[in-house]
């Protein structure tokens, strides 16, 4: 239901046009982190980058205080919109995941400017050397609808993962530029197996009502109407990334 929500509250023209990044957007996925992956939880959110290093140590369990500020190569010290931590089990030894996600709204795409704040949040943590040793992955994410033509074609080279827009050569650090689009086909993908168990096909009617329901207060006008003029009618993506997807699996 929040996925079929999530594509109309994306992607129909009113909607699109009235989301804000931070005031609905972010807030969204502070609830509903399993969007990026069912193994993440929230760790920050509109974090600079020493509270993203403050948090790295408290999940790891280093009881270290940090006093020195974390910085971007241009000595500013940058605020990440979310930040998602988790724990992927080895046998021989346990590696973090941290997701830093830089949100911008729907009706904007990633463009060049996006992804150079992206990168700079990388930039610090591969040059800090306080982030180092740690046996931690950091994925760095540009999301909004869209992506500017140019950084779409860097991102979507031959030989490389969807989405990779560049892997540091030496440590665990990748910048990624994603569409939404994306980001959803791969929760359907997931999905998959509990719409064949469960024999269950949500609308768009039930996921608006689900939002309504559950995050009312970070909804866009509206959506929040009693007119469900905007699930009956067309939406520009959401069907196309919602149902065809899942058939073509």
């Amino acid at each position: 239901d929040f996925l079929q929500g999530f594509n109309t509250f994306l992607f129909s023209k009113e909607s699109r046009e009235a989301a804000l990044e931070r005031r609905h957007l972010q807030q969204l996925l502070v609830r509903e982190p399993w969007v990026f992956g069912e193994m993440y939880n929230l760790a920050q959110q509109e974090a600079t980058l020493t509270d993203v290093l403050r948090r790295h140590y408290d999940l790891l369990g280093k009881d270290e205080e940090v006093v020195e500020e974390v910085e971007r190569l241009d000595g500013t010290k940058g605020r990440v919109d979310l930040m998602f931590g988790a724990v992927i089990l080895y046998p021989e030894q346990d590696k973090r995941v941290h997701l830093i996600v830089e949100l911008k709204r729907p009706s904007r795409q990633i463009d060049g400017d996006a992804i150079d704040q992206v990168q700079s949040y990388a930039e610090a943590v591969a040059a800090d050397s306080r982030f180092k040793l740690t046996n931690t992955d950091w994925e760095f994410y540009a999301i909004s609808n869209d992506l500017h033509e140019r950084v779409r074609t860097r991102s979507h080279e031959k030989g490389r993962p969807p989405g990779l827009f560049l892997s540091h050569p030496e440590k665990p650090i990748k910048i990624w530029a994603k569409t939404w689009g994306q980001i959803i086909q791969d929760c359907e993908a997931r999905l998959r197996f509990f719409k064949e168990r469960l024999d269950y096909a949500p609308t768009q009617q039930a996921g608006i009502a689900y939002l309504r329901k559950v995050h009312a207060e970070y909804l866009p006008a509206v959506l929040t109407a009693q007119d469900d003029s905007i699930a009956d009618g067309e939406t520009e993506a959401a069907d196309k990334s919602s149902e065809d997807n899942i058939q073509g699996l």
